[in-house]
Order: structure tokens, then sequence, then C-alpha cells
């Protein structure tokens, strides 16, 4: 004789429920395809946000290299700027110094009538000038040469005077008038031998005299004096252009 015995789950727990007033009955369980069901989707949903993290961290990184590359091109940009700047820089200079030296040569009053009317105006009487010659170029200190004959009475201090008249000039340099030489040459003979012959001849006398460097404003002051009406409008003209200061 067989017996068939039908047992239900075995709980376990039941006692402890009771304890704590809760139901008596256990909670159904999940079935296995649905915890499956369910751990799948929260496992894709985990892969997908770690998927979207690495891409965005991939794309970040792709950003940032070249942000760096383009930061590793400055230093490069930055010292042909550089050189671009200095090379204009030298350009800009070397016109600049072209176009100050062109001016003041354009303007220099040792070439011009100014000079001619200054000498006339300081030569002492019975000096006679027989030569005048500037060496030097216009944009350079320039040096003036005055050759010339001095006849007595006092021809030295005639000399002497010329020599005072061209250092309290402007357009010369208060001490840069050097008298090179002063001779007595001899006395010409008479045409007439009846005549008397003079006893001696005139003063030979060779000087130089170094030109000053005035300002614009002042030299132009001194060519209006001088009557050296067009050196005066040109250095106008300069002035205005900003080549002479």
């Amino acid at each position: 004789m067989s017996s068939t015995f039908k047992l239900d789950r075995l709980d376990l727990l039941r006692q402890r429920r009771l304890e704590l007033g809760l139901p008596p009955e256990a909670p159904p369980l999940v079935g296995a395809r649905q915890l499956v069901l369910v751990g799948g989707v929260i496992g894709l949903a985990v892969a997908a946000s770690a998927a979207g993290v690495w891409l965005l961290l991939q794309a970040r990184q792709v950003y940032v290299e070249g942000k760096i590359r383009e930061l590793g091109l400055v230093p490069v940009q930055l010292k042909d700027l550089e050189q671009r700047v200095q090379a204009a820089q030298a350009q800009l200079t070397k016109i600049n110094t072209s176009n100050e030296g062109l001016a003041k040569g354009l303007v220099a009053v040792s070439s011009g009538s100014a000079l001619l009317t200054q000498l006339s105006q300081i030569t002492p009487e019975r000096v006679q000038l027989t030569e005048a010659t500037v060496a030097g170029a216009p944009s350079s200190d320039q040096t003036l040469t005055l050759k010339g004959m001095a006849a007595d009475p006092q021809a030295f201090r005639r000399i002497n005077a010329l020599q005072l008249l061209l250092a309290y000039s402007p357009l010369f340099k208060p001490d840069g008038v050097d008298l090179k030489k002063a001779v007595r040459e001899p006395a010409a003979a008479a045409a007439d031998p009846q005549a008397t012959a003079p006893s001696v001849g005139p003063v030979a006398f060779d000087l130089t005299s170094q030109f000053s460097t005035l300002p614009a404003t002042a030299q132009l002051r001194q060519l209006r004096r001088l009557g050296a009406d067009g050196m005066a409008r040109r250095l106008e003209t300069l002035q205005k252009e900003g080549l002479l200061r």
C-alpha cells in the first residue's frame, strides 16, 4: 500500500512575519523570466549610459587635442608676426631718416641766397672776399671756407672783426670760426714809374667757419630776415608735412 503526500512549500519566515505584524503569507515570487527581463533592461540602460559617456569623452578628447595643436602653432605665428613688425619698423625708421636727411638738405642755408646775404652784411669795409666754398653734405656738419684780402689801415683788425661777426652770426657755430692764414702780400709795382708805390701790400687771409644746426623755427626766422623767401616757403611746407621739427 503506498501513500502520496502533497507538501506545501516550506515557509521559514512565516513566524518572523507574524512577530513583526506583517501578513502571514509570503509575497508571491517573481518568475525567473521576469527577473532576467528586468535585469537585461537595467543592464542595457547602464551599458548605453556608459557608451554615451565614453562617446562624450572621446569627442571631448578630440576637441582638446585640436585646441592643443592650435596652441602649439601660436609661438610660431607669434615669432613670425614679431619678425614682420621688426622689419616694418626698420623700414619705417630708414624711410624717416632718409626723408629727414633730404628735408634738411633741401633747406640747408649754406647753399642758398641767405648765405650770400649774410656775408654781404657782416663783411667789414675794405675787406674783399675772393672765394667762398662749402664742404660737407647738406644733412651733416658743413664748413664754410672764406678767402680774401684786407686792406690797410689796420688790415689785421678788419680780419679779426670778420671772425667775430661770423661767430656772432646765427648761421655759424660761435666756436667754429678758425683763422687758417693771414699773410701780408708784397706791394704791387706801380704802373706809372713816376707814381709812388705803396710801401706794403694787402693782407691775404684764409678762414673756416662751421655752420650751426638750427631748429626749424629758428631757421625759418633767419631765412625771412635774410630775404630768402623761396627757401622759407620750402621750409614751411616741410614743417607742415612733418618732415622737420
